[in-house]
């Protein structure tokens, strides 16, 4: 399949990876429930990397949408612009 191939999948991946990155310093900097931390003073990785993957996979579906969206336009306006001339 074209679409997971190259740039998209990469800018895909990047998208989903600065989208969970961003949330999880938010839920770390942003804790006031404690959600992330266990009692003994350590991370809760379990919980963090839910929050981590929960957002990636979210980011990446967004980054390809976004592309789909993105190259659908440019072909229907390329298209419309040939045809007028």
């Amino acid at each position: 399949m074209k679409l997971l191939k190259g740039k998209a999948l990469i800018v895909a991946m990047a998208c989903g990876l600065v989208l969970a990155s961003v949330m999880i310093a938010l839920g770390f900097s942003h804790n006031s429930q404690s959600e992330f931390y266990l009692s003994s003073g350590g991370i809760d990785y379990k919980c963090s990397l839910g929050l981590f993957s929960l957002w990636f996979v979210i980011g990446a579906m967004g980054g390809l949408l976004m592309y789909l969206l993105f190259s659908f336009l440019m072909k229907l306006f390329s298209r419309s612009k040939l045809n007028n001339y």
